[in-house]
């Protein structure tokens, strides 16, 4: 009964449905009315003759070699036009789609005066290497190019568009190179568009075999009809041809990047060193960071303040602007010295806050990449993983794919996948954002026991204190992309330097001007001070050092303030609650019934906050068995 009444929920409207109708008969008929008119009976006779098998046969070569190189020259525009920002890229774009728009005969044209015996690169080609490209196959490929590959590369861009680029990002900091990051995280993951992408280049190359007939003129046959005109053709060499386009093709793949080997891990101890001064956009992030070997240090910091921003710097996803960043003696980023290292000859391993793991990958694949991208063959790099996967508990859940496993369970394998490679240093993006509170108190246990056992250096982002305290032995926080304060919890929690940090940690800052032993706050309040202190000084105030009296209290308070608005009165009887103002009386319903006991001797008190509207009488409750709340005051 659920299912149905959800199926009619997603029924579409009478009016949609009208329309999606009318638009397939639209497009349906024309086929309809194209196989109306064929003769099927000789259909087969039709086709086996030497002008139709002669015609097929050159379009099935020109629109295949059309098709391999749409593919070889339009993915790589396309992931320039997707992936890099530079000035005219919109003038690129537009004219990538101009062939598309253009009438068959301009496109001819213009083919004719580029390519043509005489046109602009035609003649060079004649003059140079003897090429001649109109009147021969080559000159119909070329055409059908021209035409084709624009279909592929707006299929191909809106594909990577739509890809996470992280994914790519967190391929460089495992060691994958370009060209093993495309061809082992971005193709897989864009596969439908590249395949949708090659159908609509095939498809419209195959139809413009005659179209173009500006530069392909005829078939190139024995069969072609002779010249008008008396003029004598030379057709395109077949084996020149190849040549030059196998040799283009070799030219294209030499240039792809390398996988990066191991990196050499030294014997001295693993310490970070950074002086960072980054600029992102209108943001500048200045701080100095120090990690020795085997210490974990948590940066904290609210929304905005830089957090990510260091992350990826150490990474080498951001480049310095400034400053530098020296990781066991080895610089990594030196804009001075001119020295920036990539992602993926760093020795670091990061594990993002979403995790990232490569949702066409298993487990064991995801912890085996790093270990293929340092060097190592595919069965030590599968004998590690499971050994990973064994260490974190997930040995049975090795052949699962990252959307079958549990937030947990994906956290582990990330974690395994940072480091199987063995980093020198580890960067964690708030570790347990993505795990329900239920589940983070045994993740952040396992995950400090991880930590114990890396010797390298580690720097966790974090927003959870508590993260922070359980998994860290420093902590560093950061506002507006400055450092304000650094410690252990303990000398964090003692004095801390901001309302953020005060905050963090459960405190109450107080800022005022101190004179002896008298600091006075914003509001003219006065607090007594234990020792003499003079000029701007912070109060902290925990929470367990104030306490609420119904009467003025005495004995060891130093500092008594009362709290209180006369403005509305409760009381509360039974398990209600009555506040009185101007009107009359409101009341809300309590959890719990006051006993009279509790009762204080004022049957009257002040409310501190505003009551919410409830229902209203006229008159004052009278029920004697109830218990007044008393002033509410705060002395402390």
């Amino acid at each position: 009964m659920v299912g149905n009444r959800a199926a009619r929920g997603r029924r579409p409207s009478v009016a949609v449905v009208g329309v999606a109708s009318v638009t397939v008969a639209f497009l349906a008929l024309p086929l309809v009315g194209l196989l109306s008119k064929v003769s099927w009976s000789t259909l087969g006779a039709d086709l086996s003759t030497p002008q139709a098998r002669a015609a097929l046969r050159l379009s099935l070569v020109c629109s295949l070699w059309s098709t391999g190189l749409s593919v070889v020259l339009g993915i790589p525009l396309a992931w320039v036009l997707a992936r890099v920002t530079f000035p005219g890229r919109s003038l690129v774009r537009a004219l990538t789609i101009l062939p598309m728009v253009l009438p068959p005969v301009v496109g001819g044209v213009a083919l004719l005066l580029a390519f043509g015996r005489n046109g602009v690169l035609g003649a060079s080609l004649f003059d140079w290497f003897g090429v001649q490209l109109t009147f021969s196959t080559a000159g119909a490929v070329l055409a059908e190019t021209f035409v084709a590959m624009p279909f592929l590369i707006i299929t191909v861009e809106a594909g990577l568009r739509s890809m996470d680029g992280r994914f790519e990002e967190a391929a460089a900091t495992l060691g994958a190179g370009r060209w093993t990051t495309f061809r082992r995280v971005t193709l897989p993951m864009i596969s439908s568009s590249v395949v949708a992408g090659i159908a609509l280049t095939w498809a419209r190359g195959a139809r413009r075999v005659r179209s173009d007939d500006h530069v392909c003129r005829q078939h190139s046959g024995t069969d072609a009809d002779p010249p008008t005109g008396g003029v004598s053709l030379t057709r395109g060499q077949p084996t020149g041809r190849d040549r030059l386009v196998a040799a283009a093709l070799g030219r294209v793949v030499g240039r792809v990047g390398r996988v990066a080997g191991p990196l050499a891990r030294s014997d001295c101890a693993v310490s970070l060193t950074a002086e960072i001064h980054v600029a992102v956009g209108s943001f500048v992030e200045r701080l100095n960071l120090r990690v020795d070997d085997g210490e974990v240090v948590a940066v904290l910091g609210p929304n905005g303040s830089g957090k990510s921003t260091l992350l990826r710097t150490l990474a080498g996803m951001q480049p310095l602007a400034g400053g530098s960043i020296v990781l066991d003696g080895d610089i990594l980023d030196d804009p001075s010295a001119g020295i920036l290292i990539p992602p993926e000859r760093r020795s670091c391993g990061v594990v993002f806050q979403d995790y990232l793991l490569f949702p066409h990958l298993t487990a064991a694949a995801n912890v085996a990449f790093g270990l293929r991208c340092r060097g190592a063959s595919k069965h030590e790099a599968n004998r590690q993983a499971g050994e990973w996967l064994e260490r974190i508990g997930l040995a049975d859940r090795a052949s699962a794919k990252p959307a079958q496993l549990s937030g947990g369970q994906a956290q582990q394998v990330a974690l395994a996948r940072a480091l199987a490679p063995e980093p020198r240093l580890l960067l964690l993006d708030e570790p347990m954002a993505a795990l329900d509170v239920s589940a983070r108190g045994a993740v952040r246990h396992r995950l400090r026991r991880h930590l114990e056992a890396f010797t390298g250096s580690c720097v966790i982002v974090t927003h959870d204190p508590l993260d922070a305290a359980a998994l860290a032995d420093r902590l560093v926080i950061i506002e507006e992309g400055r450092e304000v304060q650094q410690g252990t919890l303990a000398d964090v929690t003692a004095r801390p330097q901001t309302k953020y940090v005060a905050e963090l940690v459960g405190l109450n800052l107080m800022e005022g001007h101190a004179d002896g032993n008298r600091l006075v706050v914003a509001d003219g309040f006065a607090l007594e001070t234990a020792s003499p202190a003079y000029g701007a000084r912070l109060a902290v105030i925990a929470p367990r050092a104030a306490a609420v009296h119904l009467q003025k209290p005495s004995g060891s308070p130093r500092n008594v303030g009362e709290r209180a608005s006369p403005k509305y009165i409760c009381r509360a009887i039974g398990r209600e609650c009555w506040w009185r103002n101007r009107s009359g009386w409101l009341s809300r319903s309590l959890r719990r019934r006051w006993p009279s006991s509790d009762s204080p001797k004022d049957p009257k008190c002040g409310c501190r906050s505003k009551p919410p509207r409830s229902r209203r009488t006229p008159s004052a409750p009278t029920d004697s068995t109830g218990a007044c709340l008393g002033r509410v005051g705060m002395r402390g």
